[in-house]
């Protein structure tokens, strides 16, 4: 903060370096926590994952879709639609993992919904692309 309001500009290799470290800190600590939640063994798989997974990557997405669809006065463009509607339709993020672990509660639920949705979404996700590639939705 002191840097900034004495308007410090670095010299341009430092300049160059320190960018090239702040374009690389979210994919690091992306790759961080998909490692973290995968060295985590999955013992078993929780029985709320049998409606956690469907609801997650099936109705949440259908229910984005139809929100949009009935809001009277909205011109969106299709391409807009389709983007809503994959990012309901992505598979459960990392940090749920994270947050869990922090909390210390429902750790290993949280770590086996982020892996059963992320590799169930592969078949949710190709049907989602193809349906909506084909303009049949």
């Amino acid at each position: 903060m002191t840097a900034a309001w004495l308007r410090f500009e670095p010299p341009a290799i430092i300049d160059t370096l320190l960018l090239s470290l702040s374009n690389a800190a979210a994919p690091c600590a992306l790759f961080a926590m998909g490692v973290t939640a995968a060295l985590r063994p999955l013992k078993r798989v929780p029985p709320e994952l049998g409606y956690l997974v469907p609801i997650k990557l099936v109705l949440h997405p259908l229910l984005i879709y139809i929100f949009l669809k009935q809001i009277p006065d909205l011109d969106l463009d299709p391409v807009w639609l389709y983007s809503a509607v994959l990012l309901g339709a992505l598979p459960a993020a990392t940090n749920v993992f994270i947050l869990a672990q922090n909390y210390s509660v429902w750790e290993e639920r949280a770590s086996s919904a982020v892996v059963v949705t992320t590799a169930a979404s592969i078949v949710t996700l190709t049907i989602y692309l193809y349906l909506a590639r084909t303009g049949l939705i």
